[in-house]
């Protein structure tokens, strides 16, 4: 399965404290810039501590505390496919606005998700998706 959705209460509870510290700088951005279909924003600590309980509860953790090479980010995806996971790939949803799909996956701000291999992370019109992501 290239998508895993995980159900960890302390990560969840760290994303929404994560969410209250970003919030005004992701609404800030309403669309992304021509041609792109995500925007970035500056990740807070709290971002990094949902992100570190996320590597202690993930299956794939041996890989990831082995790996010298983490690229962590926050970043808001608009309609549009962007295409994750061309290396392991954790993603928090912080915050939904309408629906998306990672694979076959309806996301949700309950689950975090690990991304095995290359999918599409589907946004439809009138939806965006911020979510703390980390690849390595």
């Amino acid at each position: 399965m290239s998508v895993v959705d995980v159900v960890s209460p302390r990560v969840i509870e760290q994303g929404q404290k994560a969410w209250s510290t970003v919030k005004e700088q992701c609404e800030k951005i309403n669309k992304p810039a021509t041609g792109q279909s995500i925007g970035h924003c500056t990740p807070t600590h709290d971002c990094k501590l949902a992100m570190d309980y996320a590597i202690e509860d993930a299956a794939m953790n041996d890989t990831v505390a082995k790996s010298t090479q983490r690229l962590l980010a926050l970043l808001i995806y608009f309609p549009k496919g962007a295409v994750i996971g061309d290396s392991p790939t954790l993603v928090i949803p912080i915050h939904i606005e309408g629906t998306a799909k990672i694979g076959q996956i309806n996301i949700d701000t309950n689950h975090y998700y690990e991304v095995r291999s290359r999918t599409i992370l589907e946004v439809p019109e009138e939806s965006k998706v911020s979510a703390i992501v980390l690849s390595w």
